[in-house]
């Protein structure tokens, strides 16, 4: 389980609250679920599949129809001018994902920072779900960094167009 200081609990709302944002997210509701989802994912040593079809359950129950809580998706879906993964290549992309997610990153240099990185922009190529894959990608990207030993990285909703070129 990964412990937070009080520090961190303070920029843990903020990372979640910009992550909505970005999204155009600014509800209570969503912050809430928002927060029970990254919850979830902290109280991971490893990651699975399991925890993040449970995140994105607590993050989009009452958001989307029940056949896309917690699922992956079965249906394209575009992201700007890029199509996602196909849906049947999905579920084995994810496998991957947590294979590689879970490897401790022992390097303490300015590479880690691009490891980091590389391997949210992995996980929001597949875009595993039909929606809400940009909170979980963040909240993944987090919980990756957290537990490797690093401070949470929080994205402002005025730079998302700076993180948004991350995936060009």
């Amino acid at each position: 389980m990964i412990f937070l200081s009080d520090l961190d609990r303070k920029l843990e709302l903020r990372f979640l609250l910009e992550s909505n944002a970005i999204e155009g997210v600014y509800d209570l509701h969503s912050l809430s679920a928002a927060l029970s989802a990254w919850r979830h994912l902290l109280k991971e040593d490893s990651m699975s599949v399991a925890s993040i079809l449970r995140a994105h359950s607590l993050l989009m129950d009452g958001k989307l129809e029940d056949e896309y809580v917690g699922q992956f998706r079965d249906c394209d879906v575009w992201i700007g001018s890029h199509k996602g993964l196909k849906p049947e290549l999905v579920e084995s992309a994810m496998l991957k994902f947590v294979g590689e997610i879970n490897v401790p990153i022992e390097q303490k240099n300015l590479e880690v920072y691009d490891k980091f990185k590389d391997l949210h922009i992995a996980f929001e190529r597949v875009h595993p779900f039909v929606d809400g894959n940009g909170r979980i990608g963040r909240m993944l990207w987090n919980w990756h960094r957290v537990k490797n030993g690093y401070p949470l990285e929080v994205v402002l909703e005025k730079d998302r167009f700076d993180y948004y070129r991350w995936f060009k």
